[in-house]
């Protein structure tokens, strides 16, 4: 059996075409695209990631600005569940 089939495959081998067809394609299409520019690429992606710095650095101020504005919350709600449950 193990025979067969590789007599089958150097067999089937030896009967295999192959063609290879290579073209030169007349008129390459340029790459150069005026309106890509990497320069101006490279500054919007600097600002775009600046903004974003700055969007951080304005959620971290905010929440530490209300901070003790959300402890003072949290107490009060902690301190009336805290009776609720001591009154039952």
């Amino acid at each position: 059996s193990l025979k067969g089939r590789f007599k089958f495959l150097e067999n089937s081998v030896v009967t295999s075409l192959v063609h290879i067809y290579i073209e030169e394609i007349p008129n390459p299409v340029s790459i150069n695209d005026p309106s890509w520019n990497t320069r101006d690429i490279a500054l919007d992606a600097i600002k775009a990631l600046s903004s974003f710095g700055q969007f951080l650095v304005s959620v971290i101020v905010f929440i530490f600005v209300f901070t003790p504005v959300w402890i003072l919350i949290a107490g009060l709600i902690y301190g009336t569940k805290k009776l609720r449950n001591r009154n039952k």
